[in-house]
């Protein structure tokens, strides 16, 4: 089993994740999809510029690389019999291009890593 956590800024997710992963090294593993993306899109991006301007960065291609990332990072974390609590903003296409943050629980719904 693996855990997605999701929501806007603020909120809490990175700390929740973190000290998930900090307190049970041994279960959880802290991945954070934000830093998948910002590798697959091959530039030094930094969380506030991806956050600002997701259009610029993220497209299908870079989304596949990220989610190929992910799922060979969940692979090795099951193989390992840890949890992953992954980190992360839904990506989903919409009429003014590829979101970064759900605008509602259905956003969450439409991930799909392809496993």
């Amino acid at each position: 089993m693996h855990i997605y956590v999701s929501g806007v800024p603020g909120v809490g997710k990175s700390s929740l994740c973190r000290s998930l992963a900090v307190s049970r090294p041994d279960r959880f593993v802290h991945v954070e999809m934000g830093r998948l993306i910002s590798e697959a899109s091959q530039s030094s991006l930094d969380r506030d510029e991806l956050r600002a301007h997701p259009h610029r960065y993220v497209n299908s291609l870079v989304l596949g690389r990220a989610n190929q990332a992910l799922l060979e990072q969940l692979w090795e974390i099951e193989r390992g019999g840890q949890t992953a609590v992954v980190e992360g903003r839904a990506v989903v296409r919409d009429r003014f291009g590829l979101m970064l943050m759900p605008a509602s629980e259905d956003h969450v719904a439409r991930i799909t890593y392809g496993c």
